[in-house]
């Protein structure tokens, strides 16, 4: 008996269950370094570098909310309006890149190497919480090992 084959663009896709723990991890991470990172060069008298640590802080997981957003509602439109939706959220998401830039440019270029520092941070919570997730849960070496 043959199975009919569906396309993976016309499966509605649900993100939950250990999806929403994942990016729980990840979101609190990022926030409470990059807070931290924050305070510590304020307190260091950095107060524009502490300012683009505190955006980039509460940026990037914006970011990555958004992206997760726009990934499932593009994957739900189908092959049909799914390639169009994919090319309009990708052109907002560049005007929306560079009108951050220009923004953190404006208060100082100390603030704009504080948010790349924090999204540096958010990047490296994103691949520990990965790796993390990623391990089995019984870590005993396989047997003959």
């Amino acid at each position: 008996m043959l199975l009919p084959m569906t396309n993976r663009m016309d499966l509605k896709l649900k993100f939950g269950g250990p999806w929403a723990a994942f990016l729980l991890q990840v979101c609190l991470g990022s926030l409470g370094g990059g807070l931290l990172f924050a305070a510590a060069a304020y307190g260091l008298g950095y107060n524009d570098f502490s300012k683009g640590l505190f955006l980039g802080a509460l940026l990037s997981p914006l970011h990555l909310l958004g992206l997760k957003s726009m990934t499932g509602r593009i994957l739900n439109a189908g092959q049909v309006q799914g390639p169009a939706l994919f090319r309009i959220y990708h052109l907002l998401r560049w005007f929306l890149f560079a009108f951050v830039i220009w923004v953190l440019l404006t208060i100082s270029v100390f603030c704009l190497l504080g948010a790349l520092v924090s999204y540096t941070w958010f990047l490296l919570v994103l691949a520990w919480v990965g790796i993390k997730s990623a391990m089995p849960e019984n870590k005993t070496p396989p047997s003959g090992l």
